[in-house]
């Protein structure tokens, strides 16, 4: 009988649901209109409220998000076939699910072991300990492009036990914390790519955000910061060991990196499932940076062009499902796709995609409100402060809110005020830029694992103590956020509208 009484208690992440349900559906009948927000815009920005609020309390995101779906309806801002249709039918849906295919035949294969057991055994890094702590570093952030979460940590963090271990470094030595932290913020490849996972989710909410002042979100531009920042900061991370922590690394001069057991189980050379899910992505990727620069001048460009970001993956995946090796396909699209298919992430993309297009709706009033509300604050800033604020406000703030939410209260503010910087005041900016910098700021949460579900793996080590967080952690997190900054300046510099 206890038994069945505990299966049936309330949670408080069920009350958080109730609370989050009855905000989505009777915030606009309770609160009267204000600021100019129409009636009807009053409803959508209870749906944007009762979102975020039940994203920030934990509610399950699948429920949360179709609960918010079904509101656009039931509030009359869409019908059904047209909700359905802008939401299952849309392109990031199509490239969350077969990029998402490809991505796990190459993680299947293993290719990304063998890439990273050769970019450890260079003759490089041979002798330099610190250059052997980028290239772990610079291998890490590859892997994490197709290799995120559990499996990622659990190879990363066996691997540098291994190397440390070997080297002879003790549990308790100074130097071992700040390896492990070295792993985690190498682990940022995953947001590399704007069609993947949850950016492809971000990245159809920024361009729901730009597209009513008529920009659209720059994915080649938004790739190059991210190279810059991540591996410009694992350089500067490497540095700082020297340099500012003083880490004594000169156990690791004499390691020969080939008795590290976890590598020796590592194949030396590409096989040939790994070289074609390899070449395959990169066919892809490449397809998708080339045909962004034709001109559409260019004869044969709407054929060339036409499969675009969203279609690109069915190329690879279609042809090798059809052929074969040792009579086997030698890829299973059903098979793939439906394991890289997260309803989670499906879900997301429904309802932000959709709250990003109400808060930019000039009939509902939200975006003059919000442009009216926070004018004050950042419209008399110049890029360079505004920049900061971002850079700093989010950085700090992520540490204790999902990276997730963060990005998706602040869009529809940034977004419209670079927009309107660039349009009405001719300000030189580029919102790209500042939402990708949004992004990234967004994401680096470790000093809490409240900021990001990831910070878990690195806090629940034993070797990573709050005193260490809190001192040494704070200060690798002021390092990103200047580094960080510059990187924004720069690349507002660059690539001004």
């Amino acid at each position: 009988m206890s038994a069945k009484t505990s299966n049936r208690k309330i949670t408080n992440k069920d009350i958080y649901t109730i609370i989050g349900t009855l905000i989505i559906y009777g915030f606009g009948y309770i609160c009267p209109a204000f600021g100019g927000i129409t009636p009807l815009g009053m409803k959508m920005l209870g749906v944007l409220i009762g979102l975020i609020f039940m994203t920030c309390a934990g509610c399950n995101i699948i429920v949360s998000s179709l609960i918010a779906l079904m509101a656009f309806v039931i509030h009359g801002y869409y019908n059904a076939a047209t909700l359905v249709s802008t939401w299952v039918g849309s392109t990031t849906t199509f490239q969350i699910i077969f990029c998402g295919a490809l991505c796990v035949a190459l993680r299947k294969s293993g290719v990304m072991d063998v890439i990273s057991k050769k970019m450890l055994m260079s003759k490089v890094c041979k002798g330099r300990p610190f250059m052997l702590m980028f290239m772990i570093m610079l291998a890490g952030f590859i892997t994490s492009i197709f290799i995120a979460g559990a499996p990622f940590f659990l190879l990363f963090f066996t691997l540098m036990d291994s190397i440390l271990e070997v080297s002879g470094f003790k549990k308790d030595d100074p130097f071992y914390p700040m390896a492990l932290l070295a792993i985690y913020v190498s682990a940022y490849g995953g947001f590399l790519f704007p069609w993947k996972g949850a950016m492809a989710v971000t990245v159809g909410m920024f361009n729901s955000v730009l597209e009513p002042f008529g920009m659209a979100f720059d994915s080649n531009l938004y790739m190059l910061i991210q190279i810059v920042t991540w591996v410009g900061f694992d350089v500067i991370f490497v540095l700082a060991l020297k340099f500012i922590f003083r880490a004594d690394l000169r156990k690791m001069e004499s390691l020969d990196i080939s008795k590290i057991e976890s590598l020796q189980k590592i194949p030396d050379k590409l096989d040939f499932n790994m070289k074609v899910s390899l070449y395959s992505l990169l066919f892809c990727v490449a397809y998708i940076i080339i045909t962004s620069f034709l001109p559409k001048t260019m004869p044969g460009y709407g054929v060339i062009t036409s499969l675009g970001a969203p279609l690109i993956w069915l190329v690879p995946l279609s042809l090798f499902s059809i052929l074969r090796k040792d009579g086997k396909p030698i890829m299973n699209v059903a098979a793939l796709a439906q394991e890289s298919s997260l309803w989670m992430m499906i879900a997301l993309v429904g309802s932000l995609t959709m709250l990003g297009k109400v808060t930019t709706d000039p009939e509902l009033g939200i975006r003059g409100w919000m442009v009216q509300l926070f004018t004050p604050l950042f419209g008399n800033m110049g890029i360079p402060a505004l920049l900061l604020l971002v850079v700093v406000f989010t950085t700090v703030v992520t540490q204790v809110i999902n990276g997730q939410v963060l990005t998706m209260g602040l869009t529809p503010v940034i977004g419209p005020i670079i927009c309107t910087m660039v349009l009405e005041q001719g300000v030189a900016a580029n919102p790209t830029v500042a939402l990708t910098v949004l992004s990234q700021s967004a994401t680096v949460a470790f000093l809490t694992v409240s900021g990001s579900v990831s910070a878990a793996y690195l806090l629940n080590r034993k070797e990573i103590t709050q005193k260490f967080i809190f001192t040494k952690g704070v200060a690798v997190l002021s390092i990103f956020m200047v580094w960080q900054y510059v990187v924004a300046i720069l690349m507002n510099y660059l690539f001004a509208l």
